[in-house]
């Protein structure tokens, strides 16, 4: 039994379209989810505007998106300068509108353990997740 010329190679392309669509849908979606855990990350887990990064990983695509996002920081502040800023700025930023409240975040402040050429400076480590519980 022979088929039509191009029968065969029309399947094959809509299997092939199907494919991608589906895809292309799932790529978009955690894209938008990425973005959506960006926002809110960086709302939650702010980076103090004195600090030094001094160690940074993540889990996924990159940090504070989807996963887990840990940092080690270093303020020239003190451990209670830093306590306060951060229990303010936080506060702030999760009493703003449009948090989806995917995410959820830990802080640690206290004195560095090395001095990295300021007296009495002060180390954070931050941890903090996304749609990953």
């Amino acid at each position: 039994m022979d088929h039509p010329r191009g029968c065969l190679s029309g399947g094959l392309f809509s299997v092939f379209v199907i494919f991608f669509a589906v895809f292309a849908f799932l790529g978009g979606c955690v894209t938008i989810l990425d973005n959506i855990c960006y926002e809110e990350m960086t709302r939650i887990m702010p980076i103090h505007p004195d600090a030094e990064i001094i160690r940074q990983d993540y889990n996924f695509f990159r940090p504070f998106g989807i996963g887990e996002t840990s940092m080690e920081l270093y303020v020239p502040l003190p451990p209670s300068d830093v306590r306060t800023w951060y229990g303010q700025t936080v506060a702030a930023n999760r009493a703003r509108e449009g948090t989806p409240d995917l995410a959820r975040a830990n802080f640690f402040v206290g004195m560095a353990d090395r001095d990295l050429g300021e007296a009495g400076g002060s180390m954070v480590l931050m941890r903090g997740n996304c749609i990953q519980r």
